[in-house]
């Protein structure tokens, strides 16, 4: 019922952002004190913070993200065409990749309180999810499989 990614690069890539999650949330529940600022205005002034447990959700989000290839490889009913293997594989690392860089931008930022470390965060965060399509779709229609069948 719970398998990994069936492509090499898709299972590497998930399991190397699961362990930055994991090592990210131990960092912030036993060495930061206090709460993690969760929300930031417009100036990049925080304005919300909640407790630890934060972190665990986001753990908990990533590690769960890890089996989701096999549903998006379902075929559903009505007109909906499911993801190829490479794409649904990509789409479960770029989720695992998403709420693993959440984790970690709100532990990074607990330590080093600079209003850059949400913009990046939240630039890598977008940029993981289509960076995964994109290198999906070029492994799909210009990989080594696809020069060798022309």
């Amino acid at each position: 019922m719970f398998h990994l990614a069936p492509v090499r690069l898709w299972r590497n890539i998930s399991i190397v952002m699961a362990v930055a999650a994991v090592i990210a949330t131990l960092t912030g529940t036993f060495f930061a004190d206090g709460s993690i600022v969760v929300h930031w205005s417009d100036n990049g002034v925080p304005n919300n913070s909640t407790g630890k447990w934060v972190l665990w959700v986001m753990l908990l989000l990533s590690v769960l993200s890890l089996f989701t290839h096999s549903s998006i490889l379902k075929r559903r009913p009505g007109f909906q065409i499911p993801a190829g293997r490479e794409m649904a594989c990509a789409m479960s690392a770029g989720l695992v990749s998403m709420f693993s860089l959440a984790d970690i931008t709100l532990v990074v930022y607990h330590f080093y309180s600079f209003t850059i470390v949400p913009i990046i965060g939240g630039i890598a965060i977008v940029c993981s999810f289509i960076l995964c399509v994109l290198i999906a779709y070029f492994r799909e229609h210009h990989g080594f499989k696809t020069r060798e069948k022309k």
